[in-house]
């Protein structure tokens, strides 16, 4: 059984047709599990819960950041390898890899470039310039190493699809970041009295509510692939 894990209720929604709290963990499809984890090490916690429930695989679901220049928003990633700042590196079940690349929709832009761990938000395209530099990767993302950990740690596979939301041009403004908390819970009130503030902030919201719907369709996508749901 595959246990999925997701850091996000909104990328969630894209597994399920009701709204899913984080920390809450349904029935996919007979095939697989899904966990509502939360940002960053909340993943571990997530993970482990999938184990006791029985899963055999480990699959980080979700959106990235891109770090490579030539990577756009709705790429979706399936690297190779997860790598961190400590030179750790987490190898992905290769097996599992081809059969996730076999099963995706020929319209879906793919990448197998490697993936980084980030302990926070990347904000600005600097942050982002010199993270591909120093590691090559093509992606970040915050959830990732841990659930790749944990399933090293049970001796399980383990496999990511990460989904780019924001390319390594786009400047995340702080009035945003301020607004998710630690768990990933977004203070809507808190972005639109930023809003009010400063108008000018609608032209990167739009760009990211551009970037998350085309994310969506790519995670609605993976949702359907056969080796889950047949």
């Amino acid at each position: 059984m595959f246990g999925i894990l997701i850091a996000m209720p909104t990328e969630a929604r894209c597994f399920s047709s009701s709204f899913c709290s984080i920390g809450e963990v349904y029935t996919f499809t007979p095939k697989a599990l899904v966990a509502v984890s939360g940002m960053g090490e909340l993943a571990s916690q997530a993970a482990q819960t999938l184990i006791k429930k029985g899963v055999t695989c480990l699959i980080s679901c979700g959106t990235a950041v891109g770090l490579a220049p030539s990577i756009k928003p709705g790429t979706l990633c399936v690297p190779q390898k997860i790598l961190n700042h400590s030179k750790e590196v987490y190898y992905c079940d290769n097996d599992w890899r081809q059969q996730l690349l076999t099963g995706s929709s020929n319209k879906i832009s793919l990448d197998e470039g490697n993936l980084i761990h980030t302990p926070n938000i990347l904000t600005t395209s600097n942050e982002k310039q010199t993270l591909h530099d120093s590691s090559g990767a093509i992606a970040a993302d915050m959830e990732s190493l841990f659930i790749a950990q944990e399933a090293k740690r049970h001796q399980i596979p383990f496999v990511a699809l990460r989904v780019v939301i924001d390319d390594a041009h786009f400047t995340m403004p702080k009035q945003l970041t301020e607004a998710v908390s630690s768990n990933g819970e977004v203070a809507i009130r808190k972005i639109l009295l930023s809003l009010g503030k400063q108008p000018k902030l609608i032209y990167p919201l739009t760009t990211l509510a551009i970037n998350f719907n085309k994310t969506r369709k790519v995670l609605k996508t993976i949702s359907q692939m056969k080796m889950f749901v047949s």
